[in-house]
């Protein structure tokens, strides 16, 4: 066999191997997926974001129309007062939050779950976390603004016990979308148990 035949099998033999390989990894995250599916809530464990989870919090980013980039969050993450976290479960990355830490307020930037995973609770745990925060050094509040578009964001919310106080225009350059301001407040009773009303639905 001629050194051109023996490269020649090699390549073919590089490319069977790796579409078989491409082929186990797709069918293992759909494996994954169903298996997910099947609960009627997936229970995450949230962490600090750190820089290897970026490829997949790129992924899920990308179902919005205008998704940030590893700049945009690298950008975002080097500010003092944000924190980055990740819901994770059976080591994947399955949603992200980004917030501020005010003086009596958190403010969420952006939160986001994998678009299979949708409706599982990992946003309500995100939120949850959060929420149990609440009456630390004097934050009393969680502020975030959701887009007139996302009416399943702002039902969302909503069921969370947050509430919409104030409308404005002009927010998003890609879009001509008004944005919908939300609140979430501490009550008397949260202050004193140490638990927030979305604790119901985790």
């Amino acid at each position: 066999m001629s050194v051109t035949s023996v490269a020649i099998v090699l390549i073919l033999f590089w490319l069977v191997a790796g579409f078989v390989f491409m082929s186990i990894e797709v069918n293992e995250c759909q494996g994954m997926e169903r298996e997910f599916a099947m609960n009627q809530m997936v229970m995450v464990d949230i962490r600090f974001l750190i820089r290897r989870d970026m490829p997949e919090v790129l992924e899920i980013e990308q179902q919005f129309s205008d998704p940030w980039t590893e700049d945009d969050f690298t950008a975002s993450l080097m500010i003092r007062n944000v924190i980055g976290v990740v819901a994770e479960a059976k080591g994947l990355v399955l949603g992200y939050m980004i917030y501020e830490l005010h003086k009596r307020e958190f403010r969420v930037v952006s939160i986001a779950v994998y678009p299979q995973m949708h409706r599982l609770g990992i946003a309500t745990q995100l939120i949850d976390k959060l929420a149990g925060k609440l009456n630390e050094n004097a934050r009393e509040k969680i502020l975030l603004t959701v887009r007139e578009s996302n009416l399943a964001g702002q039902l969302f919310f909503k069921r969370m016990g947050f509430r919409c106080v104030a409308i404005t225009h002009g927010d998003y350059d890609d879009t001509n979308d008004a944005a919908y301001h939300f609140e979430y407040l501490i009550t008397a009773l949260e202050k004193t148990t140490g638990t927030s009303r979305i604790s119901k639905f985790v």
